[in-house]
C-alpha cells in the first residue's frame, strides 16, 4: 500500500501540467547519465528545474487511507526525504 501511494505521488509530482512541473529536454535524463535503482537503495528525489525534494510526513490523512501525506519543499535536508526502495512479497506479485 505504501509503494502504491508513492508511486500516486511520484506521478502526480512529476506529472503535473504546470510550466515549473514539466520537464523540458535539457532536464532530461541522458542515458549515459542513468543511474539503476535496485532493491535496498536510498535516495533523493529532486525536480531539476525548481530544486523542490520530494519529502514525506509523519502525518496521515484523517480520512480515507489513513496513509502518510506526501508533498515536496525547497532545501529541505532531513531524514523524511529520503526514500528507500524494498520489496515485499505478495502472493499476486509478478516475479
Amino acid at each position: 500500500m505504501a509503494a502504491a501511494s508513492f508511486a500516486l505521488a511520484l506521478v502526480l509530482y512529476l506529472g503535473l501540467d504546470l510550466p515549473e512541473a514539466s520537464p523540458s529536454q535539457s532536464y532530461a535524463a541522458d542515458s549515459d547519465s542513468a543511474v539503476e535503482i535496485s532493491y535496498g537503495s536510498v535516495v533523493k528525489l529532486m525536480h531539476e528545474r525548481t530544486k523542490f525534494r520530494l519529502h514525506s510526513h509523519d502525518v496521515p490523512y484523517g480520512s480515507g487511507s489513513g496513509q502518510q501525506s506526501v508533498t515536496s519543499f525547497p532545501n529541505v535536508d532531513d531524514a523524511n526525504s529520503y526514500w528507500g526502495w524494498s520489496w515485499k512479497s505478495h502472493p499476486d506479485a509478478p516475479l
